[in-house]
């Protein structure tokens, strides 16, 4: 379909026989095609790895799969062979942020809320008090994406007071957005 014609030096291309291939017209769709051939347990650990963000440390991970890090290294194994992420030293990083975004994009939109906020929750139980500060902002992040789910007041008050630490973590390293 696409060929160079040395006598003219110049490459040729047949735009009919290639719109009749039906490729994707963008990157993510060619993504999400290659993502939905992998194992289920692949599916859905980088499901979670993409609502967690581009980087995520495994103890994080295995926390929102469920699974020990052994078992959430076992689940990434067929996309680190398909170089979709990258084990890194105790982390996992998806190697393009069209991966991530194809991989986010398996989750329908009415899900998204929950899973967040399914995440933050787990955040907000793992992590010890005298840590909680240090992890505020990416607990944060998790729940408000799912605070309309929220319906317990005590819960409400709760992520207000995560959020209230968050601003004044980040007034003070003046990193206000």
């Amino acid at each position: 379909m696409l060929a160079f014609d040395h006598d003219a030096a110049c490459w040729s291309w047949d735009p009919d026989r290639i719109h009749d291939k039906g490729y994707a017209d963008n990157v993510v769709d060619l993504m999400v095609g290659k993502l939905i051939r992998l194992p289920v347990e692949t599916q859905q650990a980088l499901r979670l790895l993409a609502c967690l963000g581009n980087v995520a440390a495994v103890a994080k991970l295995s926390i929102v799969l469920g699974t020990e890090e052994e078992q959430a290294h076992a689940a990434l194994w067929p996309a680190v062979r398909q170089e979709l992420v990258e084990r890194l030293e105790g982390r996992y990083r998806f190697t393009h942020d069209r991966v991530q975004e194809a991989a986010y994009s398996l989750i329908s939109e009415e899900l998204r809320a929950e899973a967040h906020l399914r995440i933050g929750r787990l955040l907000a139980a793992h992590t010890p008090p005298e840590e909680l500060e240090e992890a505020i902002f990416e607990i944060v992040n998790q729940l408000n994406r799912g605070a309309t789910l929220i319906a317990s007041r005590e819960e409400r008050d709760q992520l207000a007071e995560f959020n209230l630490i968050a601003g004044k973590r980040a007034k003070g390293s003046t990193a206000y957005a």
